[in-house]
């Protein structure tokens, strides 16, 4: 049985939030830093299965990622800022999106 788990990121609050959910399972998770640029691509899942495949080989370590984006229809993929979706994630409840 897997005892420890990597959760790619630099975010402490995503490590704490991984570890509440984790130990319900008697697992493990500590912080796996990423030590290569993100891909951009068309989707989180891509971007997320990608750098956990690439960790888990480099560093032969079983390797999670989280992840989360903003879709918007009607928003050409390519011309929306995506690097500044956190920055609206936290300007606007989903609520009030």
């Amino acid at each position: 049985m897997i005892q420890t788990v990597y959760l790619l990121t630099w975010n402490a609050d995503k490590l704490k939030a991984a570890k509440i959910v984790f130990e319900k399972y008697w697992i493990n998770v500590e912080s796996l830093k990423p030590d290569e640029p993100e891909i951009q691509w068309k989707t989180s899942l891509d971007i997320s299965k990608y750098m956990a495949l690439s960790m888990c080989k480099k560093h032969n370590k079983v390797v999670i990622r989280e992840d989360h984006a903003l879709y918007i229809d009607g928003v050409l993929w390519w011309s929306f800022p995506w690097p500044y979706t956190a920055y609206y994630d936290k300007l606007c409840s989903a609520e009030d999106f």
